[in-house]
Order: C-alpha cells, then sequence, then structure tokens
C-alpha cells in the first residue's frame, strides 16, 4: 500500500503498513519529497538504495542524498542502531531535513552514543528528530545534540543509558538560534547519574519547550538557562523529577535572567530546605506552576517573587 502517489521528482516509493500510514502521516502532516529508509542491519550505504527493501546503513549517509529545502525525509526502520561515536557522527546540514523513527519503546532507532565525544550536530534550519532514542552508551558524553541553527525540533523521542554510570553531561545544547521547538518527549537518566543539565539553554531566543516528562538525576536542573539571556522562553505543560538535591535544581532561568512564559508545570525536586529554592524565575513570568521537594506530601504553587536569582 502506498503512503502518498509519487509527486513529481519523487524519488523513491513508500510501502507502509496501515499502522505505519496513521503514524508518519501525524508526524509529517504532509507528504515528503524524497524518502529514505535505513536500517544498519540489513542496510548499505550506496546512492541507488533507500528503498524500504534496500535500505540505506546510516542517518549521516542518507542525509548527504537529501536535496535542501525541498522536505526530505529519512525513516529508520525499528531495530536501526546509528553509533555516535565521534563529533558531528550524526551532521543534519541541509535545511527542512527530517529524521523520523518507526516502532515504539526500545524497537525505535537508537542514537548510540559510544564515546564522550560523540555529538549529533543540527546545523541546518527546519531540521527535526522525532521518534528516536538517544542512549548513553559510555560515562558522562559531553553534549550529546547541539541544535546550532533556527527552527529546529525534537519532538516523542526518548534518552536513556545502557548500564551504570553512562549518561550525557548536558544532553540537548541550545546556543544562540531562535525558535527551537523540543516537545512531547520522555527524558531519564539513573538516579545517581553523572549529568549537568537534561536541555541548556544560551541566547535561545523564543526557543518552545512543551510538554516533556523528566525523570532522572540533574545536578543543575533538567531546564538550565546559563552564559546569555534567552528572549522569549516557552516552557509550558512539563513534568519535573528530579532526585538532586542541591539549591535551584528544578527549573532554572535566574543566572542570566532569561525572559519569556513558564506555565503549568509540575516540579518535583529534592532540595529539603525551602521550596521556593527549586527554582530561579529569571525575569520570566511565571503562572500556575506546581512545586514540591523531599520536606512536603502535597505540592504548593510558586508565588512571583520569593525565588531570587
Amino acid at each position: 500500500m502506498a503512503l502518498w502517489t509519487l509527486l513529481p521528482g519523487q524519488r523513491k516509493r513508500l510501502n507502509f503498513t496501515p499502522q505505519e500510514i496513521m503514524f508518519l502521516s501525524s508526524i509529517l502532516g504532509m507528504p515528503p519529497n524524497n524518502v529514505f529508509f535505513v536500517h544498519s542491519g540489513t542496510g548499505a550505504n550506496a546512492a541507488d538504495r533507500g528503498q524500504r527493501d534496500q535500505p540505506l546503513a546510516s542517518f549521516n549517509y542518507a542525509n548527504t542524498l537529501c536535496t535542501a529545502a525541498k522536505g526530505d525525509v529519512i525513516v529508520g526502520l525499528p531495530g536501526h542502531v546509528e553509533p555516535i561515536s565521534g563529533a558531528g557522527s550524526l551532521t543534519m546540514d541541509k535545511s527542512g531535513v527530517t529524521i523520523v523513527g518507526l516502532g515504539t519503546g526500545l524497537q525505535r532507532p537508537i542514537l548510540d552514543f559510544t564515546n564522550t565525544a560523540g555529538t549529533i550536530e543540527m546545523d541546518a534550519a527546519y531540521t527535526r528528530i522525532s521518534n528516536c532514542v538517544f542512549r548513553a552508551n559510555v560515562s558522562a558524553v559531553v553534549v550529546g545534540v547541539n541544535v546550532d541553527a533556527d527552527y529546529c525540533e525534537i519532538d516523542n523521542c526518548y534518552s536513556t543509558f545502557d548500564a551504570t554510570g553512562d549518561d550525557h553531561v548536558i544532553l540537548l545544547d541550545v546556543t544562540s538560534v531562535s525558535h527551537a521547538y523540543i516537545h512531547d518527549n520522555l527524558f531519564t537518566t539513573e538516579v545517581t547519574a553523572g549529568a549537568d543539565s537534561c536541555i541548556k539553554l544560551t541566547a535561545a531566543s523564543f526557543a518552545r519547550v512543551h510538554n516533556n516528562e523528566f525523570r532522572g538525576t540533574w545536578a543543575k536542573a533538567p531546564i538550565v538557562g546559563e552564559t546569555t539571556l534567552s528572549l522569549g522562553l516557552s516552557i509550558v505543560g512539563n513534568i519535573i523529577h528530579n532526585s538532586d538535591t542541591s539549591v535551584y535544581n528544578g527549573l532554572d532561568l535566574g543566572a542570566v535572567s532569561s525572559t519569556g512564559i513558564v506555565a503549568g508545570n509540575q516540579v518535583t525536586a529534592l532540595y529539603a530546605t525551602a521550596v521556593v529554592k527549586l527554582v530561579r524565575l529569571g525575569n520570566a513570568s511565571w503562572l500556575n506552576n506546581h512545586f514540591c521537594n523531599a520536606i512536603e506530601e502535597r505540592s504548593t504553587t510558586l508565588v512571583p517573587g520569593t525565588s531570587s536569582n
């Protein structure tokens, strides 16, 4: 069954199961241009491959076959594992390219960080990673994903670890870009992780961090603003549980006085002295957020101005 009829210039015929049709239609929202299938177990990297029954072996090679600004899509088949072993092991440098994984749980494509210097580089605008797994397979991966272009999107992904001690110091580093959109992800670490933060925002104007769940241990906060303030942030509808016990470990915008709106978040972080010290407000507007710490059994709403910079 074809998901869409071939469009002029479309390179690959798209054969999917009915379930995959529903899933991809919800993710993509419109017919793609070129589509390239990837599977590390059965694939091989060659310019004449990329069909469902003759997949490529890596996302990174598939990206080289894409055309910028045409809406090309790279589909990771269930069971695909992509080693992220060095800086830029996966580099998305063509605008408008989407990587989307098929499958659920750990059957989704796994981006496997096997070296502390391994990174994914989102270097072109309008790129997207959807329904994939970010897995730390070594201790103290310095940065997982560098978001280095405007309008990048990461959604419906899952971050995890392979074994005790494996972690990302920073999973997503969003620096000097605008309109990043990070939503509907599940981010986890082990309880004794060495992670600093999950999402670091530096001069990340108009970034949106919506409807994510954070569960684990981050020494700073799962969402933190650092170095240079970010303008017009939208941090909405997230669920945060941080087992760390240090100050400002729930949500921290205050060090650089970032602006924007923080609304409808549910935050548990185990700084057991004062619930107001779970966050730093920065210069953002805080609306209807709820917090609890180790000494409280019920949540409390944050009173504006009670957490200082």
